[in-house]
């Protein structure tokens, strides 16, 4: 990923070609230079990035957490599509939402930020319920409106879709087999959420 902000152009040197167009680059778990962080994992550094990749890809899916969103506010108007990320539960949402108000400090950005946005609930738990009613992801965006959860979120998300909740999803790792390939409810999930978030 350093290298890769360093010289975006040069991006077939420094990232990994999974199968055809598709391409990755992250940030190995075992990187600790941080003066090298600190030079490259910068907003005008990762704007570079996105501008340079789009005149190559037709997608570019950045995943970034809202903290370092929120310490490099100009990049939301690098980004077509938010996906926001949460659970379907009370908590998570309030979270969430109170985690995005205290990150960003002009109020007008939040507001950027949730025009951009579409909701794919993680986890997803039929078995949630608030006022008798099950928490499905229509629901939830209608709650984060109806309920307050930010004064910011003032229309409802679109919704992206869920992701089902599977007790054995942290595993993946271990076994060095995609969740895609070992059940089919989440490949459709998958599919579903990125043609949305596209569409």
């Amino acid at each position: 990923m350093i290298r890769t902000l360093a010289q975006p152009q040069s991006y077939q040197t420094t990232a990994v070609n999974i199968e055809n167009n598709l391409w990755l680059t992250t940030l190995g778990y075992d990187f600790n230079d941080s003066s090298l962080i600190e030079k490259h994992f910068t907003e005008s550094k990762i704007i570079g990035l996105i501008t340079a990749l789009k005149h190559s890809f037709d997608l570019i899916v950045v995943d970034i957490p809202l903290d370092s969103l929120a310490r490099f506010p100009a990049l939301l108007n690098s980004i077509d599509v938010i996906s926001l990320c949460m659970e379907n539960t009370i908590y998570s949402a309030i979270t969430t939402l109170r985690n995005i108000s205290l990150g960003f400090t002009e109020r007008e950005r939040i507001s950027y930020l949730a025009s951009k946005s579409k909701l794919v609930v993680t986890k997803y738990n039929d078995e949630s319920i608030y006022n008798d009613e099950i928490i499905t992801p229509e629901r939830l965006s209608e709650l984060i409106i109806s309920e307050g959860f930010s004064e910011d979120f003032e229309i409802e998300l679109p919704v992206a879709g869920s992701v089902p909740y599977i007790s054995w999803f942290g595993k993946q790792i271990e076994s060095d087999i995609p969740i895609m390939e070992q059940d089919k409810r989440m490949e459709g999930a998958y599919e579903g959420i990125l043609l949305r978030l596209i569409g």
